[in-house]
């Protein structure tokens, strides 16, 4: 889950007659990353770019003379902040047993950020594989029930039609929504970048990446972990989105 508003300019320079034909392809196809920040941020930067340059087929050139593009990327006012976040689930009361099971529905910031994971339950949750679960409440999109219809189809088991027919019922439903705090990075970013084909791009705004959620969290968010382990992943304060709209950018311009 991150953030990255950017501004985009664009200038095409015009280079010599021949000199594209003249280039050969390892070179144009060859970046250089020059990056201006913090040490640690730089570090995960600069291994976040070479896996996406790989993923394009192209190479991380050490030698600016032996690159066809450059990218010069600076991160400026980097610091961590307390972010709310919220795991929101879906729980019900397993009968026979009264063992409550939760699944996760999301976890957001709530602000339109959302990380959702599927729910898949295991054996020593109740409910052995192929069998037929009834859910009570009123049907509809967005009713608690029809929610949980769809997770339990998605965790491999039947719905029963009725409560007699089945061999569990699910009673009880209801949505819960559990605060948790965790600590953001924001940082304004400007990337500028020379491609072969002699167009420069500069990028510039604001990044915000999740980087933490203290352990132990609340035992009503459990059955997010799963989603709070994606927001937590050191990746996300890696700028990957910064680096895969500089390499997309440039893997663009050199298949035109």
């Amino acid at each position: 889950m991150k953030v990255v508003h950017y501004i985009m300019a664009t200038a095409l320079l015009l280079p010599c007659p021949g000199a594209q034909a003249q280039a050969k392809p390892e070179k144009r196809r060859s970046i250089y990353l020059q990056i201006n920040g913090p040490e640690e941020s730089s570090a995960r930067l600069r291994s976040a770019f070479a896996e996406e340059v790989a993923k394009n087929h192209m190479f991380v050139a050490e030698d600016p003379k032996k690159a066809g593009s450059h990218v010069n990327v600076t991160i400026t006012d980097e610091h961590k902040v307390d972010q709310a976040l919220y795991a929101e689930l879906l729980k019900a009361t397993l009968v026979p047993g009264d063992k409550t099971i939760s699944f996760c529905q999301r976890v957001s910031d709530g602000a339109g950020s959302t990380v959702t994971t599927s729910y898949k339950l295991r054996p020593d949750e109740g409910l052995p594989s192929c069998s037929t679960v009834w859910i009570e409440g009123e049907s509809g999109p967005e009713t608690p029930a029809e929610m949980l219809k769809k997770k339990i189809l998605e965790a491999g088991f039947q719905i029963a039609a009725s409560e007699k027919d089945a061999d569990f019922s699910l009673r009880d439903i209801r949505l819960v929504k559990v605060a948790l705090q965790g600590t953001a990075i924001e940082a304004k970013v400007r990337s500028e970048l020379k491609v072969a084909d002699g167009t420069m791009t500069t990028l510039s705004g604001n990044f915000k990446g999740y980087v933490a959620v203290p352990e132990p969290i609340s035992t009503e968010a459990e059955g997010c972990r799963n989603s709070i382990r994606q927001i937590s992943d050191p990746a996300l304060s890696s700028y990957g989105q910064v680096v895969s709209l500089d390499v997309a950018l440039i893997a663009g311009h050199l298949k035109k």
